[in-house]
């Protein structure tokens, strides 16, 4: 039985040539956000005593460095056109991604299994040790994270974009996971 439907082939549709202004201001926040957390335990410092002068320097940096690399179009989603149009090519993963989703993941999964690893030594303890496992425990899991988006092992910071389309589920996937856990945890 033979189909007689319209096709539309994926090559034959019309793509987006260039990102509008809006949409690339919108991916600013997210990456201000992702090395905003970077220094874990000047993050724990900010929940645990409020805003100090080290989150204002902190931030201010990062407000020039990530939005001289969003001006730059040096920032995923902020770049002047599209980079993926299909997430199936085989195209080279461009630096600046590799760096970003790296930082990305690091602030994804590092405070997650921190919290967890604090929840868990206070059930069993009946003493709350956060402090101490941010001071201690923060830069050898950053720098496990980072040496594996360095070698490419983690989605999105491979050398090829080949697989995006599945990389990406994993990312957002683990990106709103820990965003709603996290919440939870703050209001519990």
């Amino acid at each position: 039985m033979q189909y007689r439907g319209k096709l539309e082939y994926a090559q034959a549709r019309k793509m987006r040539e260039r990102n509008t202004r809006l949409y690339r201001l919108a991916h600013w926040p997210i990456w201000i956000w992702v090395f905003f957390l970077a220094p874990g335990p000047l993050t724990f410092s900010l929940f645990a005593h409020g805003f100090s002068r080290g989150n204002s320097i902190w931030l201010g940096l990062v407000l020039l460095g990530t939005g001289i690399a969003a001006l730059r179009g040096s920032l995923p989603g902020a770049e002047p056109a599209p980079y993926i149009l299909r997430f199936d090519e085989d195209k080279p993963n461009p630096m600046y991604r590799r760096v970003c989703y790296t930082f990305a993941w690091n602030a994804v999964l590092s405070f997650a299994l921190l919290n967890l690893a604090g929840i868990f030594i206070a059930v069993a303890t009946g003493t709350w040790y956060m402090k101490q496992i941010y001071t201690y425990a923060y830069a050898p899991l950053c720098a496990t994270i980072l040496i594996l988006g360095a070698a490419g092992l983690l989605p999105r910071v491979g050398r090829s974009t080949k697989g995006e389309g599945t990389e990406r589920r994993y990312f957002y996937g683990s990106v709103w996971a820990v965003v709603i856990a996290q919440t939870l945890l703050l209001a519990v």
